[in-house]
Protein backbone atom coordinates (compact mmCIF):
# COMPACT_ATOMS: atom_id res chain seq x y z
CA UNK A 1 0.00 0.00 0.00
CA UNK A 2 2.54 2.21 1.22
CA UNK A 3 4.52 1.84 -2.49
CA UNK A 4 0.96 2.46 -4.29
CA UNK A 5 0.46 5.80 -2.58
CA UNK A 6 4.34 7.13 -3.25
CA UNK A 7 3.68 6.46 -6.91
CA UNK A 8 0.56 8.31 -6.66
CA UNK A 9 2.06 11.31 -5.45
CA UNK A 10 4.79 10.92 -7.92
CA UNK A 11 2.79 11.09 -10.65
CA UNK A 12 0.36 14.09 -9.25
CA UNK A 13 3.26 15.56 -9.09
CA UNK A 14 4.45 15.11 -13.02
CA UNK A 15 1.59 16.48 -14.14
CA UNK A 16 1.57 19.35 -11.94
CA UNK A 17 4.92 20.36 -13.08
CA UNK A 18 3.89 19.79 -16.83
CA UNK A 19 0.77 21.98 -16.44
CA UNK A 20 1.92 24.87 -14.91
CA UNK A 21 4.92 25.82 -17.47
CA UNK A 22 2.00 25.47 -20.00
CA UNK A 23 -0.10 27.97 -18.03
CA UNK A 24 2.73 30.08 -17.25
CA UNK A 25 3.58 30.40 -20.83
CA UNK A 26 -0.36 31.26 -21.74
CA UNK A 27 -0.11 34.36 -19.21
CA UNK A 28 2.98 35.67 -20.16
CA UNK A 29 1.73 35.49 -23.85
CA UNK A 30 -1.79 37.33 -22.97
CA UNK A 31 -0.44 40.07 -21.14
CA UNK A 32 1.82 41.28 -24.06
CA UNK A 33 1.03 44.43 -25.11
CA UNK A 34 -0.58 44.33 -28.49
CA UNK A 35 0.34 46.36 -31.50
CA UNK A 36 -1.30 49.40 -31.90
CA UNK A 37 -2.46 50.04 -35.35
CA UNK A 38 -0.23 53.21 -37.09
CA UNK A 39 -2.68 56.34 -37.55
CA UNK A 40 -2.28 58.07 -40.48
CA UNK A 41 -1.50 61.69 -39.97
CA UNK A 42 -4.01 64.42 -40.47
CA UNK A 43 -3.72 67.18 -43.45
CA UNK A 44 -2.67 71.03 -43.07
CA UNK A 45 -4.46 73.71 -45.78
CA UNK A 46 -2.94 76.85 -45.91
CA UNK A 47 -2.53 79.96 -48.08
CA UNK A 48 -2.18 83.56 -48.78
CA UNK A 49 -4.72 85.91 -50.90
CA UNK A 50 -3.51 88.79 -52.61
CA UNK A 51 -5.30 91.32 -54.85
CA UNK A 52 -3.56 91.92 -58.98
CA UNK A 53 -1.45 93.72 -57.16
CA UNK A 54 -0.19 91.17 -55.78
CA UNK A 55 -1.02 93.11 -52.06
CA UNK A 56 -1.51 91.15 -49.39
CA UNK A 57 -5.90 91.01 -48.66
CA UNK A 58 -6.09 90.96 -44.88
CA UNK A 59 -9.99 90.09 -43.67
CA UNK A 60 -11.12 87.84 -46.79
CA UNK A 61 -13.16 85.04 -46.17
CA UNK A 62 -11.87 81.27 -46.64
CA UNK A 63 -14.32 78.55 -47.34
CA UNK A 64 -13.30 74.59 -46.06
CA UNK A 65 -16.26 72.57 -47.31
CA UNK A 66 -15.77 68.95 -45.76
CA UNK A 67 -17.41 67.13 -49.07
CA UNK A 68 -18.95 64.00 -46.64
CA UNK A 69 -21.20 66.18 -44.40
CA UNK A 70 -20.93 69.31 -46.53
CA UNK A 71 -20.03 71.26 -43.36
CA UNK A 72 -18.13 74.79 -44.11
CA UNK A 73 -15.43 76.15 -41.65
CA UNK A 74 -14.39 79.17 -42.23
CA UNK A 75 -11.12 80.98 -41.58
CA UNK A 76 -10.05 85.20 -42.11
CA UNK A 77 -7.00 85.81 -43.30
CA UNK A 78 -4.48 88.03 -41.03
CA UNK A 79 -2.51 91.14 -42.10
CA UNK A 80 -0.59 89.23 -44.47
CA UNK A 81 -3.22 88.05 -46.02
CA UNK A 82 -2.82 84.48 -44.56
CA UNK A 83 -5.07 81.73 -43.90
CA UNK A 84 -4.38 77.96 -42.37
CA UNK A 85 -6.41 74.70 -41.65
CA UNK A 86 -5.22 72.20 -39.59
CA UNK A 87 -6.26 68.42 -38.76
CA UNK A 88 -7.98 67.60 -41.57
CA UNK A 89 -8.87 63.82 -42.31
CA UNK A 90 -7.00 62.24 -44.70
CA UNK A 91 -9.87 60.39 -45.81
CA UNK A 92 -12.14 63.15 -46.46
CA UNK A 93 -12.12 65.17 -49.67
CA UNK A 94 -12.54 68.89 -49.27
CA UNK A 95 -13.27 72.17 -51.64
CA UNK A 96 -11.49 75.46 -50.62
CA UNK A 97 -12.64 78.77 -52.05
CA UNK A 98 -11.52 82.45 -50.54
CA UNK A 99 -14.11 85.19 -51.58
CA UNK A 100 -13.73 88.78 -50.45
CA UNK A 101 -16.26 91.53 -51.24
CA UNK A 102 -17.56 90.69 -54.86
CA UNK A 103 -14.12 88.80 -55.73
CA UNK A 104 -14.36 85.20 -55.55
CA UNK A 105 -11.45 83.05 -55.78
CA UNK A 106 -11.60 79.55 -58.05
CA UNK A 107 -13.04 76.54 -56.11
CA UNK A 108 -9.79 74.05 -55.36
CA UNK A 109 -10.13 70.72 -54.72
CA UNK A 110 -7.78 69.15 -51.66
CA UNK A 111 -8.62 64.84 -52.83
CA UNK A 112 -7.97 62.06 -50.52
CA UNK A 113 -5.38 60.61 -53.44
CA UNK A 114 -3.23 63.23 -52.40
CA UNK A 115 -0.20 61.68 -50.40
CA UNK A 116 1.25 65.57 -49.69
CA UNK A 117 0.61 65.96 -45.72
CA UNK A 118 0.12 69.59 -46.55
CA UNK A 119 -1.27 71.93 -49.96
CA UNK A 120 -0.31 75.35 -50.26
CA UNK A 121 -2.74 78.24 -51.98
CA UNK A 122 -1.83 81.24 -53.45
CA UNK A 123 -4.89 82.91 -54.67
CA UNK A 124 -4.74 86.63 -56.50
CA UNK A 125 -7.72 88.22 -56.68
CA UNK A 126 -9.19 90.74 -59.40
CA UNK A 127 -8.80 93.57 -57.65
CA UNK A 128 -7.09 96.96 -56.05
CA UNK A 129 -7.70 97.03 -52.39
CA UNK A 130 -8.25 100.87 -53.07
CA UNK A 131 -11.62 99.74 -54.72
CA UNK A 132 -13.05 97.98 -51.57
CA UNK A 133 -12.41 99.91 -48.57
CA UNK A 134 -16.27 101.40 -48.88
CA UNK A 135 -17.43 97.75 -47.88
CA UNK A 136 -17.83 96.31 -44.26
CA UNK A 137 -17.72 92.78 -43.45
CA UNK A 138 -20.93 92.50 -40.98
CA UNK A 139 -21.88 89.50 -38.93
CA UNK A 140 -24.91 88.34 -38.23
CA UNK A 141 -26.20 86.47 -34.88
CA UNK A 142 -29.74 84.96 -35.77
CA UNK A 143 -31.79 83.77 -32.48
CA UNK A 144 -35.12 83.38 -31.07
CA UNK A 145 -36.55 85.42 -28.65
CA UNK A 146 -35.09 82.64 -25.64
CA UNK A 147 -31.56 83.48 -27.21
CA UNK A 148 -31.25 80.13 -28.65
CA UNK A 149 -28.98 80.41 -32.18
CA UNK A 150 -31.38 79.77 -35.43
CA UNK A 151 -29.57 77.69 -37.72
CA UNK A 152 -30.45 77.97 -42.08
CA UNK A 153 -31.93 81.02 -41.43
CA UNK A 154 -31.65 83.14 -44.27
CA UNK A 155 -31.10 86.43 -44.46
CA UNK A 156 -31.43 88.59 -48.36
CA UNK A 157 -30.28 92.05 -48.27
CA UNK A 158 -31.52 94.55 -51.37
CA UNK A 159 -29.67 97.87 -51.56
CA UNK A 160 -32.12 100.74 -53.28
CA UNK A 161 -29.71 101.45 -55.57
CA UNK A 162 -29.26 97.88 -56.88
CA UNK A 163 -31.19 95.39 -58.28
CA UNK A 164 -29.59 92.95 -56.97
CA UNK A 165 -30.28 90.93 -53.49
CA UNK A 166 -27.71 89.76 -51.40
CA UNK A 167 -28.41 86.21 -49.69
CA UNK A 168 -26.89 84.87 -46.87
CA UNK A 169 -27.37 81.67 -44.47
CA UNK A 170 -26.78 81.13 -40.76
CA UNK A 171 -24.20 78.13 -40.15
CA UNK A 172 -24.70 76.02 -36.77
CA UNK A 173 -24.43 78.70 -34.73
CA UNK A 174 -26.77 80.74 -36.27
CA UNK A 175 -24.22 83.53 -37.88
CA UNK A 176 -23.39 84.15 -40.87
CA UNK A 177 -20.82 87.00 -42.75
CA UNK A 178 -21.98 89.17 -45.44
CA UNK A 179 -19.45 91.94 -47.12
CA UNK A 180 -21.95 95.11 -47.23
CA UNK A 181 -20.68 98.91 -49.01
CA UNK A 182 -20.62 101.32 -46.05
CA UNK A 183 -22.06 103.97 -48.79
CA UNK A 184 -25.37 101.97 -49.27
CA UNK A 185 -28.09 101.23 -46.99
CA UNK A 186 -30.17 98.07 -47.23
CA UNK A 187 -33.27 96.48 -46.29
CA UNK A 188 -33.33 93.18 -44.21
CA UNK A 189 -34.92 90.31 -45.02
CA UNK A 190 -34.42 87.59 -42.63
CA UNK A 191 -36.70 83.98 -42.38
CA UNK A 192 -36.16 80.49 -40.41
CA UNK A 193 -39.49 77.85 -40.78
CA UNK A 194 -41.44 77.88 -37.64
CA UNK A 195 -40.49 81.82 -37.32
CA UNK A 196 -42.24 84.71 -38.19
CA UNK A 197 -40.28 87.09 -40.71
CA UNK A 198 -37.47 89.83 -40.01
CA UNK A 199 -38.08 92.90 -41.67
CA UNK A 200 -35.04 95.52 -41.29
CA UNK A 201 -36.11 98.81 -43.61
CA UNK A 202 -33.20 100.47 -43.53
CA UNK A 203 -29.27 99.09 -42.39
CA UNK A 204 -27.05 101.29 -42.38
CA UNK A 205 -23.02 99.33 -42.42
CA UNK A 206 -21.55 101.09 -40.05
CA UNK A 207 -17.33 99.84 -39.26
CA UNK A 208 -17.76 100.77 -35.56
CA UNK A 209 -20.24 98.58 -35.55
CA UNK A 210 -20.06 95.41 -37.22
CA UNK A 211 -22.32 93.31 -35.30
CA UNK A 212 -25.81 92.64 -36.18
CA UNK A 213 -28.37 90.96 -33.99
CA UNK A 214 -31.52 89.53 -35.61
CA UNK A 215 -34.46 87.90 -33.16
CA UNK A 216 -37.26 85.85 -34.75
CA UNK A 217 -40.24 85.03 -33.11
CA UNK A 218 -41.83 81.92 -33.32
CA UNK A 219 -44.87 81.12 -35.32
CA UNK A 220 -48.39 80.96 -34.04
Amino acid sequence: MKTIRVKFHYLFLAAILLVFPTSAANAQFSNSPKPKPSKIPSKLVLGQVVDQDDQPIPSAIVNLTNLKTSKISQDITDDKGEFRFGGLSPEIDYDVQTMYHNAMGPKERVSIYDTRGKREFYWKLPLKLSDSLQEVNLLFVVSDTSGKPIPGATLKFTSPNKIETLTAVTDASGRTQKWLSSDRSYSVVASAPDHETFVQETLKPDRNAELVRVVLKPSK
